[in-house]
């Protein structure tokens, strides 16, 4: 939990997150790699997402803005403490009109 909160933001740069030398030293400007995320509280249900935007993309060839999910690595064992119970409502079809 940081501030409070059960989120971080950050924008990847040498200063984050913190790495052994700078961040620039690992992955290289303009290269890709992985981050790997975990709880320091041991076996923890993890989400997050990437989004980028880039207010120029329109008129730079090749640039990207958007976003998309993070996907898991491992599966723990599910308990109350690492998973995470998702409810599921079913639709009100009520206000629908109905086909011919």
């Amino acid at each position: 939990q940081l501030g409070g909160n059960c989120q971080v933001s950050g924008i990847l740069s040498n200063t984050f997150p913190r790495v052994t030398g700078t961040f620039n030293g690992v992955i290289g400007q303009g290269r890709t790699g992985w981050m790997r995320l975990w709880s320091p509280q041991g076996q923890r249900g993890l989400l997050g997402a990437i989004l980028t935007y880039y207010a120029n993309a329109g008129s730079q060839p090749g640039a990207f803005t958007g976003g998309r999910n993070l996907h898991k690595l491992t599966l723990a064992p599910f308990n109350a403490e690492n998973g995470y119970i998702v409810p599921i409502f079913p639709p009100n079809c009520e206000d629908l009109p109905v086909g011919n």
